[in-house]
């Protein structure tokens, strides 16, 4: 047993880099902020301009939004290196149980090998820049909501066009930050061939997987290789045979030498949402409401996924991608849970927010602030109130039977109607079109899972308040005991299944011949449930829509007066994020997650064989195991003797920066983003720098696993 402890020269060099440990902050910063931060002194050796550099080569250049997280150039030749978990959509839709790509990975062994990347683009950022003055210009501060909005779509439209103008061959988008206070727009050079190139075995990619999910020690490989291919002339063109290597002005190198406790690292990426300039009201929702009933139908959906497919292969590839993204939310919201609790959240929110009235008080503008918290406080107890119902009707559209049964009425209706009157969708050739989609049916669905989520969605709203209660559910369990509710309604709903007109290519035909109230008539329980809920549906639509309105409004200003609130008292701040490029900063460090337990910030190749149990989650390969017997580590074992496998930053991350590029003072690679430690969940309501870590997979086990696994095309590439 190897033994990793910290010694009085480590504890030395502890203190000797303690003022950059000092330097560590939260941020997710937006690229025009980075000369603000005095990133010299916290370590960088890059100018600002050479990590972003719009319209020029950086850094900045060498970073992707791909499919639902990051992905990064590393190669001349457009290789791109991303998540296992990021393409691991890309290999389940090419994999069966014969040429099973999940389990054993896919390596193209030559460029004719390198097959699509199915839904998958390569975004990169070459235009950038702030238009909240001319997004605003026409705003004033007596509009109503609908005078605001109109000025501001107006508005966008025209900077739009000015930048497609300037930049035809870009893609853009136009962004609110600070829920509306700011707008920036970002344009993107969009290549949509996209190929697989190396995917590790699921052992690998998947290491713990749902146990070892947003945890440390973790011994994962989630990294894959893809690469981003264009027409013969350079120009981004979707597949063709003719299509050759794109090639990037700006790519990442490798690092000659791996990480060290206490040295700065930094980031880019494209983070999906934080919330973290958001008010009280919001959070306590969140934990006393939204989040638990979250853990509680995921739960429940993977359990019944897991169930229906144990034993069959086809099954378990079918729901593979599925299950992984529910669980990951399962595990997140469980630990956002445990984080709000911890941290007094609710309570610490609401005494920065009496600071914030306190403070205003002595200012011009307090007026405007006037019955905000009260405002929003009433927006929620609407929302509070409403959940039920709006809970019941998505678990019950979930049912992609449900949904067509809906999708059938919604015909028949626009169907009874003239023409001229009827919805776009259903007028002339889009109608006939239509009618052909819905005699198809509703799609390649697996009818035992359908059936027991419905089951379970009817018999949950049994328990509806007065007043929000689906009559169709109550009529069929009328006159029984309670106890028997549960058998009634469940023996209904497998009727239902098995002789509904809508599963049947027949009873399809004679129902789109119907008109709505006698296809509804003829005692489909779908269709009678959607004919029932068509009206609540409407109903809670337009209470959204007003509370959105509200709700924005009302944000907007807690927004512009805390953000200047927390000015006030010198910090330098940066937006929720949005999906847009992003830069974050911070050192190798670990951490102490309870009392009298410290975690060291990296794991090692004994790790994963210590974790071997040869079955479900911690399969170790063979190949694997015989390298790490061997001692064959090449040039990539640190000075343990063993090779690094995943390591800890303060970094600050969210979903959206899976996959991204992880580099030292130098931007030279070290490794890839992937995940955030189980006590980090909750920054996304607000940043703990005493558990803000986030995991990453360490470019020396990137680098020993392409070696071990036969992936030489790509280590020759990386130039290894």
């Amino acid at each position: 047993m190897r033994r990793r402890s910290i010694t009085a020269a480590a504890a030395l060099f502890l203190l000797a880099t303690a003022w950059q440990i000092a330097l560590t902050d939260e941020g997710q910063w937006t690229p025009d902020q980075l000369d603000q931060l005095g990133l010299e002194r916290a370590g960088l050796e890059l100018s600002v301009d050479e990590v972003f550099n719009p319209g020029g080569e950086g850094i900045h250049e060498a970073v992707l939004l791909l499919g639902g997280g990051t992905g990064e150039f590393v190669s001349p030749d457009g290789l791109i290196m991303t998540n296992h978990h990021v393409a691991f959509g890309a290999v389940a839709r090419i994999a069966t149980a014969e040429q099973d790509y999940i389990t054993d990975g896919y390596y193209a062994s030559s460029p004719a090998d390198e097959i699509p990347a199915r839904g998958y683009t390569a975004r990169m950022v070459e235009y950038y820049r702030d238009v909240t003055g001319e997004v605003l210009r026409d705003v004033s501060p007596g509009m109503d909501p609908e005078e605001r909005d109109a000025a501001i779509a107006a508005a966008r439209e025209r900077v739009l066009e000015a930048a497609r103008s300037e930049r035809p061959d870009l893609q853009f988008t136009l962004s609110a930050f600070s829920y509306g206070n700011a707008y920036k727009i970002t344009g993107y050079l969009t290549i949509p061939d996209v190929r697989i190139v190396y995917v590790p075995p699921f052992a690998v990619g998947n290491f713990g997987a749902d146990t070892d999910n947003w945890m440390f020690p973790r011994h994962t490989g989630d990294f894959s290789f893809l690469r981003a291919y264009v027409a013969p002339d350079g120009s981004p063109a979707p597949y063709s045979e003719e299509n050759v290597p794109y090639h990037p002005r700006s790519w990442l190198r490798m690092a000659p030498e791996g990480p060290e406790e206490g040295d700065f690292v930094f980031l880019m990426g494209f983070p999906g949402s934080t919330m973290r300039y958001t008010d009280s009201c919001y959070l306590a929702y969140e934990r006393e409401s939204r989040l638990p009933y979250e853990i509680m139908i995921r739960g429940e959906r993977i359990d019944v996924l897991r169930e229906m497919s144990e034993g069959d292969r086809e099954l378990e590839i079918r729901f593979a991608q599925t299950i992984k993204g529910i669980a990951n939310g399962y595990k997140n919201y469980q630990g956002k849970v445990v984080g709000i609790d911890r941290r007094q959240m609710v309570r610490a929110r609401r005494e920065r927010e009496a600071a914030w009235m306190e403070w205003l008080q002595d200012r011009s503008d307090r007026a405007l602030y006037d019955g905000v918290l009260a405002d929003l406080e009433s927006v929620y107890a609407a929302r509070r109130e409403r959940a039920p119902i709006e809970r019941t009707l998505s678990e019950l559209l979930y049912s992609d039977v449900q949904s067509y049964a809906f999708g059938v009425l919604t015909y028949l209706e626009q169907m009874q109607l003239p023409e001229a009157r009827r919805d776009g969708r259903y007028q002339g050739s889009r109608g006939r079109e239509m009618r052909a989609r819905l005699l198809e049916g509703p799609g390649d669905i697996y009818l035992p899972v359908d059936s027991e989520l419905y089951r379970r969605a009817a018999i949950r709203a049994l328990g509806l308040p007065e007043g929000q209660k689906i009559s169709v559910f109550e009529q069929i369990v009328a006159g029984k005991e309670l106890e028997g509710y549960a058998p009634v309604l469940s023996e209904a709903v497998a009727e239902a299944y098995a002789g509904s007109d809508l599963l049947s290519p027949s009873g399809r035909e004679r129902l789109l011949e119907m008109g709505p109230s006698e296809a509804i008539g003829a005692g489909d329980l779908f269709l009678r449930v959607a004919a029932e809920i068509g009206e609540d549906l409407r109903g809670l639509r337009q209470s959204e829509a007003a509370e959105r309105g509200e709700l924005e409004r009302l944000r907007r200003l807690y927004a512009r007066g805390m953000m200047d609130y927390l000015r006030s008292r010198g910090q330098t701040l940066y937006p929720d994020a949005n999906r847009t490029l992003r830069f974050s900063y911070g050192y190798v460090k670990g951490y102490y997650p309870e009392d009298a337990v410290h975690i060291l910030p990296f794991t090692h190749v004994e790790g994963v064989m210590q974790k071997e149990t040869g079955e479900g989650e911690f399969i170790v390969p063979d190949l694997l195991k015989e390298a790490y017997r061997q001692k064959d580590f090449g040039p990539w074992e640190d000075a343990s003797g063993d090779v690094p496998v995943n390591l800890l930053t303060t970094c600050d991350t969210t979903g959206g920066n899976s996959g991204s590029p992880v580099m030292n003072a130098r931007g030279e690679l070290i490794g890839i983003n992937f995940d955030r430690v189980w006590e980090a969940t909750v920054n996304d309501y607000g940043f703990d720098p005493e558990f803000g870590r986030n995991i990453s997979v360490d470019m020396r086990y990137i680098l020993f696993i392409c070696r071990t696994f036969g992936a030489e095309r790509v280590l020759e590439e990386l130039g290894y």
